[in-house]
C-alpha cells in the first residue's frame, strides 16, 4: 500500500504567539474501511459505517504546535 509523506518545517514565530498554530493536512483515505467508508455486514448483507471516519471514506490529521521558552 502507498503511503503519503508530508513535510512540516518548523520555523519560530518572530513575535510571541499566546495560541497554538495548528496546521491540518489534505484528506486521506481512511486505513482502516481503505477508504470505502463503511463495512459490510455479513450477517444482514448490510453496510455498516466506518467508526474512524464516519463514513466519509477519508481523514485529516490535525497537528498542533506550541512554542515554549526552555
Amino acid at each position: 500500500m502507498s503511503k503519503i509523506n508530508q513535510t512540516i518545517t518548523l520555523l519560530p514565530p518572530e513575535y510571541p504567539i499566546d495560541r497554538p498554530e495548528v496546521i491540518i493536512s489534505e484528506a486521506i483515505p481512511c486505513n482502516c474501511c481503505k477508504g470505502s467508508g463503511f463495512f459490510w455486514n455479513l450477517d444482514n448483507e448490510e453496510k455498516t459505517s466506518c467508526s474512524f471516519c464516519k463514513g466519509t471514506g477519508k481523514v485529516r490529521a490535525k497537528v498542533m504546535i506550541e512554542w515554549k521558552c526552555f
